[in-house]
């Protein structure tokens, strides 16, 4: 049995990830522990000034597509996952040890059988990260049919509403079942832009940053079948896993 479990809130994500969270508060026998460094919306949007250059550059958090005014596209270098899920989750397990008077600890993840590719070690010599449901040879079906066997509300994808790691698929469950969570990415995109368009554009962006993988604005992109479009989700590929955590 878990001594406790660690939710990294990026005050991103979808309305029914921290109703879920909510519920799952009043059936597990160990604390749920939220931590958080902050809102990774409001972190991106900042445009910092250089105290000696003065010049301007932003902090690459999430890995957002960009056009540039030649029409090259690229991608961004993120660190949305290290910043914002990976050090106030080991800041969390540090505290916990140190309360137990414990040198180590083994962390369980949730990932299941699809989405093996996703297993990492945890990087550190005092945390061993596990992986019960690979153990059990689970699949996200077989998680979703035990939680329909019991009567248990179907679990949430856990990513921030604004996540450019979402697949087309995603995007549409997020426009059509959470108008105002779709709206909000909309809207911080905008903002995104804006921010940097201001005066003189920070260093390293070249171009204007969307949210889709179509670099145009996310209330103009093709959310067509990524099947169809021959496109897969880079979630799976890129992410660690701890979004879920």
């Amino acid at each position: 049995m878990p001594d406790a479990a660690i939710f990294a809130d990026t005050h991103g994500e979808p309305k029914a990830v921290y109703s879920y969270l909510e519920w799952i508060e009043t059936q597990v026998p160990f604390p749920v522990l939220r931590v958080s460094a902050g809102s990774l919306e409001e972190a991106t949007l900042k445009v910092h000034t250089h105290a000696e250059s003065e010049r301007r550059y932003t902090r690459n958090y999430i890995p957002a597509y960009t056009r540039g005014e030649d029409g090259k596209k690229g991608m961004l270098l993120r660190s949305c996952t290290r910043d914002f899920k990976l050090r106030p989750i080991k800041a969390e397990q540090k505290r916990l040890m140190k309360e137990a008077g414990a040198e180590g600890c083994r962390v369980w993840i949730g990932i299941t059988t699809d989405e093996a590719i996703r297993m990492k070690p945890s990087g550190v010599k005092w945390s061993e990260n596990i992986w019960p449901l690979i153990d059990m040879r689970w699949s996200r079906h077989d998680c979703e049919a035990y939680f329909e066997r019991h009567g248990f509300p179907k679990p949430p994808k856990s990513a921030c509403t604004y996540c450019p790691y979402h697949s087309d698929f995603q995007w549409r469950e997020l426009r059509d079942n959470d108008p105002k969570g779709f709206a909000a990415a909309v809207e911080f995109e905008k903002k995104w832009n804006a921010a940097i368009r201001k005066d003189k554009r920070p260093a390293q962006l070249r171009g204007e940053v969307f949210l889709h993988r179509s670099a145009v604005p996310l209330d103009q992109a093709d959310f067509s079948s990524d099947f169809e479009r021959g496109q897969l989700s880079l979630f799976g590929n890129d992410c660690e896993g701890m979004c879920g955590l």
